[in-house]
């Protein structure tokens, strides 16, 4: 089955909630206020500057519409990653939920670990913040050679 072609309300969607009013609100001042001052030696050209303001309230509405889609939907990624608590929890997501989840858990701050024996601190991320811990650990690189930090405790 071929891939949908994203349009840019389906990226804006997936962007942060404030990508959408930022986007928009440089279209509604390009097209209001910088298109019309531009000249332009086309007629077809000078035309489309001429309509550009009637244009910009429409096209900035338009845009700002993927804001509450895109802040709902990382609602529901955070919602996603503070229920679970178990690895049988994470057993019953999905492909996709649990791509989510790894993301989610990404985003959100680090905890650095101090190792006194280690020249540099260990960074590590908690996947549950209550009861069972699974810290995902990040990769160094030291001389050629890859060493993986991560770890399970519970």
């Amino acid at each position: 089955m071929a891939k949908r072609t994203k349009n840019i309300l389906d990226l804006l969607s997936q962007c942060p909630w404030w990508v959408s009013l930022v986007v928009s609100g440089i279209v509604y001042v390009a097209l209001r206020f910088i298109v019309p001052t531009i000249e332009f030696k086309g007629s077809f050209l000078k035309g489309l500057a001429g309509a550009a303001p009637t244009l910009a309230v429409p096209l900035g509405v338009t845009l700002v519409i993927p804001a509450p889609i895109a802040f709902f939907n990382s609602l529901r990624k955070k919602k996603l990653l503070d229920k679970q608590r178990d690895l049988d929890s994470i057993k019953c997501l999905s492909w996709k939920e649990f791509e989510e989840l790894i993301a989610e858990a990404y985003r959100r701050p680090v905890q650095t670990l101090e190792n006194p024996k280690s020249r540099c601190p260990r960074r590590s991320r908690d996947v549950w913040p209550d009861g069972c811990r699974a810290r995902l650990g990040c990769h160094r690189y030291h001389v050629g050679t890859i060493h993986s930090g991560g770890k399970d405790f519970c």
